[in-house]
């Protein structure tokens, strides 16, 4: 997760607990390869939708309230549909009673009728939702009966490749994962940016760097996990670097 703010973190953990199995996510399209796994930040009102509406400001796309958590592998299929196309399309394949829905819709501080909003309305709209789940989820955190549920962690892949050998960007840039020239964004900054070079390197403001966490310690001022850090802006949407780390590991695996 990228959120820093503890507010977001507050939320998260009582929204994540109370989700059901069943709750909407952006469904991915099956494609070749292994998956790529995270959950990230993403847009309710695609960037490009949004784009094509006029609407192309980095700080406008980027408010924070036009935000939400999901998977990676839950991004694909919605691509930049407006969400008046993927919303609907998303209930009616969960089948989704309407009273989960709208404690749903609650948690996640949607709007009634959210994807038919203009743009600046739903941001305004949505703004003051979220200040009202804030503050239950911080009054939810601090009830002594409250006594949630967490699912099983899954396994971790260390990220050494066969024969013991790190994975390094350079691997990532060789497997076409990560192409030269792609554009780097830092998690929850969207105005820090940074590009990979053919070698494997990074280049942010003049100065390249060997590793994706020397990049980032420089670029924020201050320790950080470089592979958390960096999102790469693909072809097929947004990947932090770890995630894709994990894909070439998974690719790495011998057959069984």
């Amino acid at each position: 997760m990228l959120y820093t703010d503890p507010q977001d973190n507050a939320t998260y953990l009582v929204v994540r607990d109370r989700r059901p199995r069943d709750a909407p996510r952006r469904r991915r399209r099956r494609v070749e390869g292994p998956s790529r796994r995270g959950i990230e930040r993403h847009h309710l009102f695609p960037k490009a939708f949004l784009k094509r509406t006029g609407i192309g400001e980095t700080k406008r796309v980027n408010q924070i309230a036009n935000m939400a958590l999901v998977e990676w592998s839950d991004n694909i299929d919605i691509s930049d549909q407006p969400p008046t196309e993927y919303w609907p399309a998303q209930i009616a394949q969960r089948g989704i009673s309407p009273q989960r829905l709208a404690q749903q819709c609650y948690w996640h501080a949607l709007p009634p009728g959210w994807e038919s909003l203009r743009y600046e309305e739903f941001l305004e709209a949505r703004r003051g939702l979220m200040s009202t789940v804030v503050r239950d989820a911080f009054t939810t955190l601090g009830d002594q009966t409250y006594d949630p549920t967490y699912p099983a962690p899954g396994p971790v892949l260390d990220p050494v490749l066969p024969g013991g050998r790190t994975v390094t960007l350079a691997d990532l840039v060789r497997a076409d994962l990560l192409p030269e020239g792609t554009v780097l964004s830092a998690a929850g900054d969207s105005e820090i940016t940074a590009t990979v070079l053919a070698g494997g390197q990074i280049r942010v403001g003049g100065q390249t760097y060997d590793s994706p966490s020397a990049a980032a310690t420089n670029a924020s001022g201050g320790s950080r996990n470089g592979w958390t850090y960096w999102i790469a802006d693909l072809a097929d949407g947004q990947f932090s670097l770890a995630s894709l780390r994990e894909t070439s590991l998974n690719s790495a695996e011998p057959q069984r």
